[in-house]
């Protein structure tokens, strides 16, 4: 990686960051959730695999990604089921616990029905 793709992932995270503070505490806190959804992570990973890998490798690996979605929506919903009975930190620590558990499982699955030779 050179410093260059360096700072351009640097600034697309932190200014989605500073996007999904601003909006949380504006009015229109609502688009805060949209907002942290929003895939720049992937953008910019997808965008400088694609330099590295063949056609046919990225659309592998992006198959794979569609694959393990539901481990999001796990996260996502053991977040919501804890941060109004503990502190944020501690449901955050526990919704990774649970992201961790469905994408061993997912894993699992997908080794046992040789998902991943597609």
């Amino acid at each position: 990686m050179t410093y260059t793709e360096a700072l351009l992932r640097f600034v697309a995270g932190g200014s989605l960051i500073l996007t999904v503070s601003l909006l949380g505490k504006s009015k229109f806190a609502y688009l805060a959730s949209i907002a942290v959804l929003f895939p720049a992570v992937t953008v910019a990973g997808y965008y400088f695999l694609s330099f590295d890998v063949s056609t046919v490798q990225l659309k592998s690996i992006i198959f794979n990604s569609l694959y393990y979605v539901p481990t999001t929506m796990v996260f996502l919903y053991a977040l919501y089921r804890f941060v109004g009975s503990m502190p944020m930190y501690k449901s955050l620590i526990i919704a990774l616990g649970f992201w961790l558990i469905a994408a061993l499982g997912t894993t699992a699955l997908g080794n046992y029905f040789d998902i991943w030779k597609r």
